[in-house]
């Protein structure tokens, strides 16, 4: 199963660069689980922390992250792929015109281009701070 791995600093006077090296040293010069696969390390922009994408099938493994994270702030949370093609970046003719490469996945609804309807949020409800 995989796990997402969410990590942040826990000081406030860090160098987001050293936490970045210091995250990335835990998951490849640490020795891990042999059941432990690393598949992503993702730095998060515009602070400190990141994301690792991890799988496993032992709960021992997730215990050994949680310890080699205990100088951040860290969540493990189990996620599951999602079929996605990226059909949304092609224009319609085109993405009927040529068929996906590699394995058949089924498609996400196109969204019908439309004016916000009633009850959605607009920048006036986000932005407002006269209350």
């Amino acid at each position: 199963m995989k796990f997402l791995v969410t990590y942040r600093e826990r000081r406030a006077d860090f160098d987001p660069a050293a936490a970045q090296r210091r995250a990335a040293r835990l998951l490849t010069e640490r020795a891990m689980p042999a059941g432990l696969k690393v598949h992503e390390l993702l730095s998060r922009i515009g602070g400190g922390g990141g994301y690792a994408v991890v799988e496993t099938a032992e709960a021992e493994d997730l215990q050994h992250l949680a310890g080699l994270f205990s100088a951040y702030d860290c969540r493990i949370e189990p996620v599951q792929d999602i079929a996605f093609n990226g059909a949304g970046s092609q224009a319609p003719d085109e993405a009927e015109a040529s068929p996906p490469a590699g394995p058949a996945r089924s498609r996400l609804p196109a969204m019908p281009a439309s004016e916000p309807h009633e009850g959605a949020f607009s920048d006036d409800d986000v932005y407002d701070t006269e209350d």
